[in-house]
């Protein structure tokens, strides 16, 4: 999914995409210790949240860690 990170890699993304009914918002957080926290949340449909450690490789950024979706 391209979160449009630009040369500043490190920091907060957010994507919404609009669904009916209501919105899904997906955040990326990107510490620049290496953690990561991945949030999809889209009201009485999904929540689901990830983390664990990241790395930029080839201008391309690479997670690592676990997940699982609540609901």
């Amino acid at each position: 999914m391209d979160f449009g990170l630009g040369s500043k890699t490190p920091g907060t993304c957010v994507k919404v995409i609009q669904y009916s009914p209501g919105d899904a918002y997906l955040v990326l957080y990107l510490l620049e210790s290496g953690i990561y926290l991945f949030i999809v949340y889209w009201q009485g449909f999904e929540l689901t949240v990830a983390a664990g450690v990241w790395n930029e490789e080839n201008n391309n950024v690479k997670v690592d860690g676990v997940g699982a979706t609540l609901y």
